[in-house]
């Protein structure tokens, strides 16, 4: 729903349940079309979003923004 400019942070909202994430998870950034941006670790939680702290993107893409996609891998599984 919202980044910040000049720190590598996301606020996601529009979550189905935030009871199956966990803090230090690791997330997928996706773009429009469903293209890997970059991966990212949850920060917070709270009841209807999530904060997390977005790794650099990879050399020639870009960082996660508004109505971008993030999805999670449940536990044990590899991140995209």
């Amino acid at each position: 729903i919202e980044t910040l400019s000049s720190k590598p942070f996301a606020a996601v909202g529009e979550l189905p349940a935030t009871a199956e994430l966990r803090e230090t998870q690791t997330v997928t950034f996706l773009d429009g079309r469903e293209r890997i941006l970059t991966t990212g670790t949850i920060v917070r939680i709270l009841p209807d979003t999530i904060h997390v702290r977005y790794d650099p993107p990879r050399r020639g893409g870009r960082a996660p923004r508004r109505g971008d996609i993030m999805v999670f891998v449940p536990n044990g599984a590899q991140p995209l």
